[in-house]
């Protein structure tokens, strides 16, 4: 029946379907090949003519077309964002406004009869407190809100604000109220109602147990300093000339290096110089070249991010905070003092593990160099501290420049060469040596000379692998050490720069007092040894020692204690009476020597970086100035040419301090602090002489 009616068979049917679903899967791979080949076609084609001078030309006016339209934007964007942000602040001084007329008890909504107008009768103490309760404002918002309103017209009537005008139209010459005379009297009568307040307040915490005022006048203090510091970079830089008004246009072939037909070095140079000019007072010295190197700046938003979602809940609470371009400070108040660095790393640990500020932001915890002197509501006598905020970009310098890269080539070659003569001169006075010099015969000179130039070199080997263990335990990276000839003792030691930021001073402290202190103890070891076994030689051994005079002996107290306890003879001898030693007796004395002049405290020797987290930057700077004024007196009063060179060298490439670490406030130990009075005492010994 379906046959009759026209049906299809049941395997032509399948046959069908079995052509349909083969289409239907072949289909869509051809389309695909075609598309393919099309597409290749049509790169191929434009690959050939992509390089083209009009299609170049066609491309850069679009790019030059769509960049104004950005332009065009970014200023639109900024013009409603600064409407926004001044109608947000007409609102917000409004409401301070109404608050500051309800404690003057003015019917107006603004402030000028009383604080503009004539000399108004000053209102009490206790009235402002009983207002204040009365008209509930008494609450660290409503407070903060209402002093930094007084704040703000403080500032618009000090004389010399106009400074801090961007636009320069709003300033009137010749008006009335810029008189200097008004703007004092305004100012003061300004600054006296707001003190008058914040005494109203610290009545009111009295009562209630709390800390509004104490808060709020830290934070008003912050500002004003903040403000006068501004006022004064501003007029400096108006008396020198250095006050311009960039376009647009400017500040965008600045950004690309071709301001004025400069280079991108010379722009970079120039715009570093410019930052250290401007640069706040509360930058730590010791990062603001490396602030002012920095290739990014810091944006408000960021800085707004760090105070609001990395301080809250964290210990430290913020009470006011500045920033310029490349840094910003953060000023607060810590819950536990004697917890700063278990703060700070709890902060430093968010910061790690914040996904919008952990390549961007780096902190540090140093003293407020704005502090003046504790105040009324201030315990401490000691600065408080900061947390100072750059970009993550600022690191210690690589100085990959290839003349330094050739001195340090031609030190390493001179501290080998000085080394040797130094071996060379301890054998002088041997006669079998000295011979064998006569005849030139090198093969027996050499071979006699190299093991004790050797030990020289081995000691300040030891003394360098100490400084990198320590580095790597603390994570600490450093530069490769440069060696300093010496004549006197073979070699100075070494100069091993930091790369990188050290965590706290205990790091610091850490990598510093490791190399002396290892080098130390080895060479002591080596000068009891040389001692003994020069005291049991045979005839036939001290036939083949070096020899010296006992002059050599007696100029270290240290050495000529030893020396008096293992061989009391030794010390009877004449200064100029010469006597056979053991090497590594002079091996030992070499690097006594050695690192008794590296851990004095002086700048960025192992001394001075180990005085600087233990005493501090300020008391470590004064140390190390009294430290080189010393040894300046003493190369000249004792004409001595080790002291003198050294001093000569120390003054040239390490009088300035080291890098800051990141935690820069929290002290060492007194386990630390000890052993370091210790080592510097060693040294003093060392170089101090034995006495006749």
């Amino acid at each position: 029946r379906r046959r009759r009616d026209g049906a299809r068979s049941p395997s032509r049917g399948r046959s069908s379907m079995r052509f349909l679903s083969s289409f239907l899967v072949v289909s869509p791979v051809v389309a695909g090949f075609g598309n393919l080949s099309s597409a290749i076609a049509r790169h191929n084609a434009a690959e050939s003519t992509a390089h083209s001078p009009d299609d170049l030309a066609k491309e850069a006016r679009r790019l030059r077309a769509k960049a104004r339209l950005l332009r065009q934007e970014a200023v639109e964007a900024e013009r409603s964002l600064k409407i926004y942000r001044q109608n947000a602040k007409d609102l917000s001084d409004q409401d301070a406004d109404s608050w500051i007329d309800l404690l003057l008890g003015n019917s107006k909504t603004t402030m000028a009869v009383q604080v503009d107008g004539g000399e108004p009768a000053p209102i009490s103490i206790e009235t402002l407190a009983m207002r204040i309760k009365a008209n509930n404002l008494y609450s660290f918002n409503k407070i903060q809100k209402l002093c930094r309103r007084l704040y703000d017209r403080e500032t618009d009537s000090m004389p010399g604000s106009g400074v801090l005008l961007k636009d320069r139209a709003e300033f009137k010459l010749g008006d009335e109220n810029n008189s200097v005379e008004k703007k004092e009297n305004d100012s003061r009568r300004i600054a006296g109602l707001l003190d008058r307040i914040l005494e109203a307040i610290q009545s009111l915490d009295d009562q209630c147990n709390a800390n509004v005022a104490s808060d709020v006048r830290s934070s008003i203090k912050d500002l004003r300093l903040s403000r006068d510091a501004l006022i004064k970079r501003r007029f400096e830089s108006l008396a020198a000339g250095k006050e311009q008004v960039s376009t647009l246009d400017d500040l965008v072939e600045g950004s690309i290096g071709k301001e004025n037909g400069k280079s991108e070095a010379e722009l970079q140079k120039q715009i570093a110089f410019r930052r250290i000019i401007d640069m706040p007072l509360w930058v730590p010295p010791s990062l603001s070249v490396l602030i002012a190197k920095a290739p990014t700046e810091l944006s408000v938003s960021c800085l707004e991010r760090v105070k609001t979602e990395l301080l809250p809940d964290s210990g430290f609470f913020c009470t006011s905070w500045d920033y310029c371009s490349t840094a910003a400070v953060f000023r607060g108040r810590i819950s536990l003092s004697n917890e700063t660095d278990l703060i700070f790393n709890g902060i430093q640990s968010r910061l790690q593990t914040h996904p919008g500020l952990r390549d961007k932001v780096q902190l540090f915890l140093a003293e407020d160099n704005e502090w003046t002197g504790p105040s009324s509501f201030e315990d401490s006598s000691k600065p408080p501290g900061v947390i100072i905020a750059v970009p993550r970009e600022v690191i210690p310098e690589h100085e990959r420049i290839r003349g330094k890269t050739l001195v340090a080539a031609l030190s390493v070659v001179l501290t080998c060469f000085t080394s040797f003569v130094f071996s060379l001169s301890a054998y002088a006075l041997n006669g079998e040596f000295f011979r064998n010099v006569e005849r030139n015969d090198v093969s027996a000179v050499v071979p006699t000379c190299l093991p004790l130039a050797l030990g020289v070199l081995a000691v300040s080997a030891i003394h360098e692998c100490s400084h990198i263990l320590a580095a790597r335990v603390h994570k600490v990276e450093m530069g490769c050490p440069v060696p300093l000839p010496s004549l006197e003792t073979g070699t100075f030691g070494s100069i091993t720069p930091l790369r990188s930021f050290p965590s706290d001073r205990k790091a610091m402290f850490d990598i510093a007092i490791s190399g002396p202190l290892v080098a130390t103890l080895v060479s002591f070891l080596l000068i009891v040894s040389g001692l003994d076994l020069t005291v049991t030689a045979s005839a036939q051994e001290l036939e083949r020692f070096p020899v010296i005079s006992a002059a050599l002996v007696k100029s270290s107290y240290l050495v000529g204690a030893a020396a008096s306890f293992i061989s009391p003879k030794l010390m009877l001898l004449p200064n100029a009476q010469p006597f056979p030693v053991h090497p590594l007796f002079l091996v030992g004395w070499s690097g006594l020597v050695s690192q008794a002049l590296n851990i004095l405290p002086i700048g960025r020797l192992d001394g001075g970086r180990a005085a600087m987290a233990v005493f501090g930057r300020k008391v470590s700077a004064s140390i190390s100035f009294f430290s080189i004024l010393t040894l300046v007196i003493i190369s000249f009063v004792r004409s001595s040419s080790l002291i003198f060179f050294w001093t000569a060298i120390v003054a040239t490439f390490q009088r300035l301090a080291d890098l800051a670490t990141v935690d820069d406030f929290s002290p060492v130990d007194k386990t630390r602090k000890n052993i370091y009075l210790i080592l510097l005492s060693v040294a003093v010994l060392t170089l101090w002489p034995f006495p006749i």
